[in-house]
């Protein structure tokens, strides 16, 4: 039975001695005699060479350093639990992002992007973005002032948008990492 990537027969195996047969000429010891079906390698005889396991490194400042790092659950980066502040990782939540896309209501202009202007894998552009290569600029453009016209709160997410850059730049908002446990 299998269980995660390796055999439950290699895992309950004993330790082997580390064992490499080499091909050497006449004058080494041979592990046989020229014996019929001995692992003749073309003239060359094998021997077995027993090394012992390599010595761990010895621990220094540098893997104290290493053993600091932990890896984030959201955007799967190694980081340093004294180095993660508010802004650090752009794919953990922010609360204070997630209200201002409520209170501006600009979740009601990202359904109406992903329902009536998106590719067919589900991609589209973000609502507020001035990038003029998407073929549904203006489209998207004249929606975005339409649906301002029926929820004038819209036009507060440019404003509050800025805030929580400014936010993040001074380490007050934003996503922190959070350490895989």
């Amino acid at each position: 039975a299998w269980r995660g990537s390796v055999p439950r027969a290699a895992k309950d195996a004993p330790k082997r001695d580390h064992l490499y047969p080499f091909p050497l000429s006449c004058g080494v010891r041979p592990c046989c005699d020229s014996k019929a079906g001995c692992g003749d390698l073309g003239g060359a005889h094998r021997t077995v060479v027993t090394l012992p396991p390599r010595p761990l490194p010895p621990k220094c400042k540098r893997h104290a350093e290493d053993a600091e790092h932990v890896r984030c659950v959201y955007c799967q980066d190694m980081f340093r639990l004294e180095e993660n502040w508010r802004g650090r990782c752009q794919e953990a939540p922010d609360p204070v992002r997630t209200c201002i896309r409520r209170v501006s209501f600009i979740w009601c202009a990202d359904s109406l992007l992903y329902h009536c202007m998106s590719d067919p894998e589900g991609e589209y552009f973000d609502p507020c973005s001035c990038d003029t290569r998407d073929e549904h600029f203006c489209l998207r453009w004249a929606a975005l002032v339409g649906l301002s016209l029926l929820a004038p709160c819209m036009c507060c997410y440019g404003p509050l948008r800025a805030c929580h850059r400014c936010g993040v730049a001074c380490r007050c908002c934003g996503g922190k990492h959070k350490a895989a446990s």
